[in-house]
């Protein structure tokens, strides 16, 4: 018998030679901003979470487990992950027709994943659920607030921002629990914050709180009946 050397060569990344490593989340307030607001969100049983890293959705565990990578598309880019309230199906944007859609899947089946719009272009964001998981609600690039229904698989206009804040007053918008209303903070003609309510069947809005000041961070009561928010009513007169 005749031993050989074997020469094993082992390819390197050279990662940690490279000026930087980019991570996928620094402590910066802008990427703690955008992960606090659409960046993630808990399942209702609390046991996994949904985010996006460098583009693609995962589903990482609360406790225990498996992270699963539910997207795992290199040549889209997905955002903005919402778990329905029933736990049963996943929201998200992704731009893999080329714009930014609306897409609904069932987190346990990762070839589930079904369009629900046809946006033409702009750059969508603010997804929430209804209540009842059966309607999606998001802010498009004409700063107007849309409403996709599942069952029919249809896309309408609830209405536009007043002023021309756009997103900064819609992007923390809120849905009564009972789904019948919806807040958000708008400048008035004076530019002190008032707050509106919005009547998602009736498509009628009402200005709630007076432009005498700045009024912000409404919330619904649980039993959507009530209405509370900040309000800054301190005068103080200068001569």
């Amino acid at each position: 018998k005749k031993c050989e050397k074997v020469h094993i060569e082992v390819v390197s990344d050279d990662v940690y030679s490279r000026s930087k490593l980019s991570e996928p989340i620094n402590n910066s307030n802008d990427n703690l901003y955008k992960l606090l607001n659409g960046g993630i969100s808990l399942s209702p049983d609390a046991t996994r979470i949904a985010t996006y890293v460098r583009r693609e959705i995962l589903s990482i565990p609360t406790d225990k487990g498996v992270t699963y990578n539910l997207t795992s598309s290199p040549g889209a880019h997905e955002r903005n992950p919402a778990w329905s309230p029933d736990g049963k199906k996943l929201a998200y944007f992704s731009d893999a027709s080329g714009e930014y859609q609306v897409y609904v899947m069932d987190p346990n089946d990762l070839s589930s994943a079904k369009c629900m719009t046809s946006l033409k272009s702009g750059y969508p964001t603010g997804l929430k659920w209804s209540p009842d998981s059966q309607k999606l609600f998001f802010i498009n690039e004409k700063d107007e607030m849309m409403m996709v229904d599942l069952a029919s698989s249809t896309t309408k206009v609830l209405f536009k921002a007043s002023s021309s804040s756009g997103h900064t007053s819609l992007k923390l918008y809120r849905i009564s629990p009972d789904g019948k209303w919806i807040l958000d903070v708008d400048p008035s003609d004076n530019t002190y914050y008032v707050i509106r309510m919005h009547n998602i069947a009736e498509g009628k809005s009402y200005t709630i709180s007076s432009n005498m000041y700045n009024s912000f961070q409404p919330i619904f009561s649980d039993d959507s009946k009530y209405v509370f928010f900040i309000s800054s009513r301190n005068f103080t007169p200068s001569i």
